[in-house]
């Protein structure tokens, strides 16, 4: 293999020729070498991407650099943003120092495809340098920072699509069902009479807060703290820097993104994170409630509940021939118990320390993790359970009309202790209340049939 040397206040190391990272990423890599943890997550890359092509043109238009380096830089970053290189970003997601090591990687391999760009050999940083010009300006600690935010925005976007789809999907069956009727149930023990259609609408609706919760948190996704340099003075910035880099990003971002009404706060309190993770603990709470009722209704389907069937998906035993597990619910119900372990995660982590969290990259691979594993699931549980889901209606009406409790309708008509007297006879002999009531002379023949 073919070396090229690079070096840093710490000596020289050898970087394999073809790789478009550096001295920096290189020493990471030796210092978190963990081959079977996931790397940067993609949209973490394009968020450093677009913070880079913002501060790049930034700097050309307080004089800091030239038209040829700012072109080149965003030419490269460019290249990332349509998938290029993203192979060259090699840190993994747990690391030290901040997010300074996935920063540092992403200056090197912006400032090498950029080289080459020029017509340069990679590693000519003496004509354009990863620190000196693609990180000018800014600081991991508001360029990483920064980047996250980006990246999540447009993941909570993704997220809120997915859960108005499954709102709809809800509101299919709720109108598909609504003619149905069946027993509620509370505490697993039959209660008062419900249409199967109206426990499908209350599960939309309790997904339709989700989608609140979620379009209102993401709005915070757009104060960003670039600008701030190292704890949010911004020290070494040009005066004229903050405002222009902002109004880049939002060019770039085409949203109407701010700065922080304070960078210094922006910087070392990171409470939009843990907020974002409840709202989505919340939603990983209703989806498994949804998925376990599910689950108990299609229970069975010889000797339990059986009042709906979910789509079959795939043989459920090795030993017992036709067994079929809801396993679309239970693949759901899992990615809501992450999320909520993921939670903790954040909630631990967002008490940093003085001006600046070194947490940060843990709280960003958590939130990551949660929110791509709530987008994609989200689909399948839609696509492949919800949509695909059928009432056994004569089940759920036999039960309706032989269930005891289901006398209780009658409470405000004949009195509790009347009620109790049909309940008692329906449990001996097994008819139903209507008849029971009418034989028992509470009510008119006719009564049921009003």
């Amino acid at each position: 293999m073919n070396y090229r040397i690079e070096q840093d206040f710490l000596g020289e190391l050898k970087i394999p020729h073809d790789a478009y990272y550096g001295v920096h990423t290189a020493r990471a890599l030796a210092n978190f070498n963990l081959p079977n943890y996931h790397l940067t997550h993609n949209y973490l890359i394009q968020g450093f991407a677009k913070v880079k092509i913002a501060a790049a043109n930034a700097n050309y238009r307080t004089g800091k650099i030239n038209s040829e380096t700012c072109k080149a830089i965003i030419f490269a970053c460019e290249q990332i943003l349509a998938g290029k290189y993203l192979d060259q970003f090699t840190i993994p997601a747990i690391q030290g120092g901040a997010g300074t090591s996935t920063n540092m990687n992403a200056n090197e391999v912006i400032a090498n495809i950029a080289l080459e760009h020029l017509g340069y050999e990679k590693g000519r940083y003496d004509i354009l340098h990863p620190i000196n010009h693609v990180n000018m300006s800014q600081s991991t600690n508001d360029a990483y920072p920064t980047a996250i935010k980006l990246g999540i925005y447009e993941l909570i976007n993704e997220v809120e699509r997915n859960l108005k789809y499954l709102r709809r999907c809800l509101e299919d069956k709720a109108d598909e069902f609504k003619d149905i009727m069946k027993m509620g149930r509370t505490q697993l023990e039959d209660a008062v009479p419900i249409a199967l259609g109206r426990e499908f609408k209350v599960y939309a609706m309790a997904i339709n807060r989700d989608v609140r919760r979620l379009h209102q948190v993401k709005e915070l996704f757009l104060q960003v703290n670039m600008g701030g340099d190292a704890i949010g003075t911004g020290v070494s910035n040009h005066p004229d820097y903050r405002i222009a880099v902002i109004e880049e990003l939002r060019k770039i971002t085409k949203t109407p993104i701010t700065a922080c009404e304070d960078l210094v706060d922006g910087t070392q309190n990171l409470d939009v994170f843990p907020q974002l993770s409840s709202m989505l603990k919340i939603c990983g709470l209703n989806l498994r409630k949804i998925a376990n009722d599910l689950r108990l209704m299609n229970s069975g389907p010889t000797t339990s509940i059986h009042e709906i069937d979910l789509p079959a998906l795939q043989a459920g035993s090795s030993i017992m021939p036709k067994k079929v597990n809801p396993v679309g619910a239970e693949f759901i119900m899992q990615i809501g118990y992450k999320i909520l372990g993921n939670d903790l995660i954040v909630s631990e982590c967002t008490v940093g320390e003085f001006e600046l969290n070194a947490w940060e990259p843990l709280i960003a691979d958590a939130l990551f993790e949660s929110l791509t594993l709530l987008r994609d699931g989200l689909e399948l549980f839609s696509n492949t359970v919800v949509k695909g889901i059928t009432a056994n209606k004569s089940l759920c009406e036999e039960y309706f009309e032989h269930c005891p409790t289901a006398a209780t309708e009658l409470i405000s008509i004949i009195g509790y202790d009347n009620v109790a007297q049909i309940i008692a006879r329906v449990n001996e002999t097994g008819e139903s209340y209507k008849k029971a009531a009418i034989e028992m002379g509470f009510v008119e023949a006719n009564y049921f049939s009003k």
